[in-house]
């Protein structure tokens, strides 16, 4: 034992007088009564000293294969763990039931390390039990953590602190200024290349020089060939991560692609070494074919296309050593080792995400949704029959989560072996895109470097019309990607329990290198993880032309025929593909990142009920954090993560479903494991970090969810209360009034302007906060019928009314939700609503509706009703705003809230942000 412990042990009368760190660690003392306290902390006089429980903790991680020490001497300074990952220093400071004593250890260490005292990179605080001793520490025991500079503590295992430790690196530094230098290299290098050679690059990946925005063609060819420049930055940071592993002995005796015995050089050339050639394309490319004789296909067959794909001139090899010294560069960064810098810069280049709804999955995000999605029951003991798939997996970011979840799980022992299974059995991974493909397999590669794996299943799957040219429409051979496994052609239908049909069938993906179909069967995978594209019908396709896109959307009806899905929404017919490839088998998980408006759009009600029927749903999570309330980078609206399981029970006797509003949605991938371990303990992190509710999954079977656009849950549970009447007695708002046209619409039939025409109509055209400041409002603008639309804005004009009702609501400004005008008339985004008042006073009943929408109780309903876009704005849909809550009223209680009308009607409003400033009319 170390002489600072034992001097710490001598002197027992005086503890004071040893070193800080030792006078706060109890001892076993039989004289001593059972409980003893040092510095105000009272603990078990059972318990072991400090450093030998940070002995055992070392021990434990080291079993999760963390390179840990415990108490490592540095520079003079005392480190309680010391940890390496990925060549990233990870000082541990523990100290037993103090919170704060830990914290202020691990700070210090940081502060030292930003003197230059010591080599420490990242710290963490960890707080063992009052009464832990080292024989009863083991991998289930609890401990709590807080990596810094997070104040929050974490509870979880040894287990669970070895998994956020090994997601430190990809965490560490800045990945976004790593993947900006490698964006920055990428567009110098087509620049240097002539408008031929960028039509070669286009042409080796199938990517197209050209693109139809708004109807007229645009040139994408540079945007293209920097997508596949970015094809061979990925081989070239593969080929660096490489360089540690290919050593003499790593030579392959046979060719994995001809099966004849290796006679070529070895080992491969460093990609240092081929940067610094004088023919650096002849360098990378016999290295990369030295390398295929292991393997790796996936990786380097496509680069190799790429290489020899433009003429070969001094232009193109100095953009060729450009690219592959950008890539050896961040290649070496800690961030680049496991974070998704890839995914960051394929999606900065993919210039049809508009259309396609193409998002990428921040590395948090994927940590988080695979934490909860994936459980230690869930894996086999071999990983035989576990499999996962994406079929929209773009770079890969949800399949490599996945893959560190299964690695967390199974521990160091089985991660070779783990590694190989994966990738060639466990794992698929389907996308439109073939450089999207390419970055997916490099990904996954990167998971494990060393790993020589045979074959990987990510497929590109066709899209798009496949003979534009052909004479009729019915040739042009329409394909949606990997929503063309639902096409039920030749199939087999099977009666499955409750009168449900399965379609089991064989529908094809084609390997992005080989080009070989491969089959993929209905219900045969265990999870299916996604973020499947979604974008509005309007734009959905655009980019293809009118034509091919007529035919998309007719291949898309036929599709989703019967189902949930729909046309209007391409999101809502992943959710009918994820069903049907996740395997029947009890526990069979669906997890999903999805807009936060399909919690409560109408439209989306049918993908709800399949969620709710033929899964039980586990955890509805949305981000009410306002700096970050979505889950994808490269989006602004709010979104939300779902995880479904099979559940053998009916809805009735199904657990109920746990909707969670996170406070802070997490920015790292440690700090997400973090709130899931919370989430599954139990603990959600308490009130500063998340609020936990329930849900019964006869609810959610009936595809009624709770409001997630409401940050309070007793304000969700108000809006249930008023919606099924046990406040009080109520009527939809349908059933009193007629409602519409949409407030959008009236902009297809009317312009504004400034003067009258000779029909003198006028419309509430805007909704200025600054002017809308009550409930009684007037008219802003004159609007004239368009030319070729007199007899839609006739219609239109036909359902005016005096009481008009806000489209989409901002909740940070808006102060009234509904006006009543001096004169009937239409609005653009405004709703009218023209009730049927049962004793003819319609003039009283425009009053107590304006005055009960614009009630406390009223703004609960119409914010329970709303599809939020984002938290702060919320859409309204004409079948959300009839199913609206109207107390039923007598005469008597009509009159007088038409009397409160009256008397709040000029009143102004404060902003619905600042409600808690003051009241609003409470009915």
């Amino acid at each position: 034992m170390r002489r600072d412990i034992l001097r710490s042990m001598a002197d027992r009368s005086n503890p004071e007088s040893a070193p800080r760190r030792w006078c706060a660690v109890p001892y076993r003392d039989a004289a001593t009564a059972n409980v003893r306290e040092y510095r105000g902390i009272a603990v078990s006089t059972g318990a072991d000293y400090e450093p030998l429980l940070n002995g055992r903790l070392a021990d434990l991680l080291r079993g999760f294969g963390i390179d840990a020490r415990a108490e490592q001497r540095r520079h003079g300074c005392q480190l309680a763990v010391r940890a390496e990952v990925d060549h990233l220093v990870i000082a541990l400071e523990a100290e037993i039931g103090n919170e704060s004593g830990a914290w202020a250890d691990a700070d210090a260490r940081l502060r030292q390390a930003s003197a230059g005292e010591i080599d420490v990179h990242e710290a963490v605080a960890v707080v063992y039990a009052g009464d832990l001793t080292a024989a009863e520490f083991d991998a289930d025991t609890a401990l709590s953590w807080a990596l810094l500079p997070e104040r929050t503590f974490t509870s979880g295992n040894a287990a669970s602190l070895a998994a956020v430790l090994r997601r430190v690196p990809q965490d560490h530094g800045d990945p976004d200024r790593i993947a900006k230098s490698l964006d920055v290299a990428l567009e110098q290098a087509v620049q240097m290349l002539s408008a031929a050679q960028r039509a070669q690059l286009c042409a080796a990946l199938d990517l197209p020089t050209a693109r139809i925005v708004n109807g007229r063609e645009r040139d994408v060819s540079e945007a293209a060939a920097k997508r596949a420049l970015l094809v061979l930055a990925c081989a070239a940071m593969f080929h660096t991560r490489l360089d540690d592993h290919l050593v003499l002995e790593t030579r392959p005796a046979v060719h994995s692609a001809t099966d004849e015995p290796y006679m070529g050089p070895w080992p491969p050339a460093m990609n240092s070494a081929c940067v610094a050639s004088s023919d650096v394309v002849g360098a990378i490319e016999a290295a990369w074919q030295a390398i295929l004789a292991i393997d790796y296909r996936p990786i380097f067959e496509s680069a190799c296309r790429v290489l020899r794909a433009p003429a070969q001139n001094p232009r193109w090899t100095d953009a060729v050593r450009k690219v592959a010294a950008a890539a050896e560069r961040a290649a070496r960064h800690a961030a680049a080792a496991r974070h998704d810098l890839l995914g960051r810069v394929f999606h900065w280049l993919l210039d049809t995400a508009r259309y396609d709804g193409s998002y990428y999955t921040s590395s948090a995000a994927a940590a988080f949704l695979a934490e909860l999605a994936i459980r230690p029951d869930d894996l086999p003991r071999d990983l035989s029959g576990w499999s996962v798939i994406d079929p929209a997996c773009g770079t890969g970011t949800l399949l490599m989560a996945a893959a560190q979840r299964v690695h967390d799980i199974r521990g160091q022992a089985t991660a070779a072996a783990d590694g190989v299974r994966l990738i060639e059995e466990c794992i698929t991974g389907l996308d439109i895109n073939t450089s999207a493909c390419h970055m997916a397999a490099t990904t996954l590669g990167l998971l494990s470097p060393s790993t020589r794996f045979h074959s990987m299943n990510i497929r590109r799957m066709l899209f798009g019309v496949q003979n534009p040219d052909a004479v009729h429409d019915s040739m042009l051979d329409a394909r949606l990607g990997s929503l063309e496994l639902l096409d039920p052609k030749a199939a087999d239908v099977n009666e499955v329990g409750q009168g449900r049909l399965t379609t089991v069938h064989w529908s094809s993906g084609e390997h992005i290198d080989t080009g070989e179909p491969l089959g993929i069967p209905a219900n045969s995978h265990r999870l299916v993880i996604m973020n499947p594209p979604y974008t509005r019908d309007s734009l959905r396709h655009d980019q293809l032309g009118p034509r091919a896109e007529r035919s998309m959307k007719a291949r898309e009806k036929r599709l989703t025929e019967g189902r949930s899905g729909h046309g209007s929404s391409s999101g809502t017919m992943f959710m009918d593909l994820g069903e049907h490839l996740a395997s029947l088998d009890e526990s069979s998980t669906l997890a999903v990142v999805f807009p936060l408006a399909g919690a409560a759009a109408p439209s989306a009600l049918p993908m709800r009920k399949l969620l709710g029927q033929w899964f039980h749903v586990e955890w509805v999570i949305a981000s009410h954090d306002s700096h970050r309330p979505w889950f994808s980078e490269n989006t602004t609206i709010s979104e939300m993560l779902i995880v479904a399981r099979r559940h053998p029970a009916d809805a009735a006797n199904r657990p109920p479903t746990r909707f969670v509003r996170l406070r802070r949605n997490p920015r790292t991938a440690a700090e997400a494991i973090q709130v899931a371990a919370a989430l599954n303990s139990g603990d959600g992190g308490g009130a500063r970090q998340a609020e936990v509710t329930s849900w019964p999954a006869q609810r959610m079977a009936s595809g009624r969810w709770a409001p997630l656009g409401i940050t309070s849950a007793h304000l969700t549970a108000v809006g249930e209360e008023i919606a099924a009447g046990e406040m009080m007695p109520v009527a939809s708002l349908g059933g009193i009034a007629a409602v519409g046209p949409a407030g959008q619409r009236i902009r297809d039939a009317f312009t504004k302007h400034p003067l009258a025409d000779a029909h003198g109509r006028r419309a509430l055209w805007h909704n200025d906060t600054g002017t809308i400041r009550t409930m009684r409002a007037g008219t802003d603008s004159y609007i004239h019928a368009k030319p070729d639309k007199a007899d839609l804005a006739d219609s239109y004009w036909a359902q005016r009314s005096r009481l008009l009702l806000a489209a989409n609501l901002r909740l940070n400004t808006a102060r009234s939700v509904a006006v009543r005008l001096d004169q009937p008339a239409v609005g653009s985004g405004w709703i009218p609503i023209r009730p049927h008042a049962p004793d003819g006073d319609v003039e009283m009943w425009t009053k107590v509706l304006a005055t009960w929408l614009n009630s406390t109780l009223g703004i609960i309903t119409i914010t329970s009703a709303a599809s939020p876009k984002t938290l702060s704005r919320l859409a309204l849909s004409l079948d959300a705003i009839r199913s609206l809550p109207i107390p039923s009223m007598t005469a008597s209680q009509a009159s007088a809230m038409a009397g409160a009308y009256d008397q709040w009607a000029s009143q102004p409003f404060q902003a619905l942000a600042n409600a808690n400033e003051g009241a609003y009319i409470g009915c």
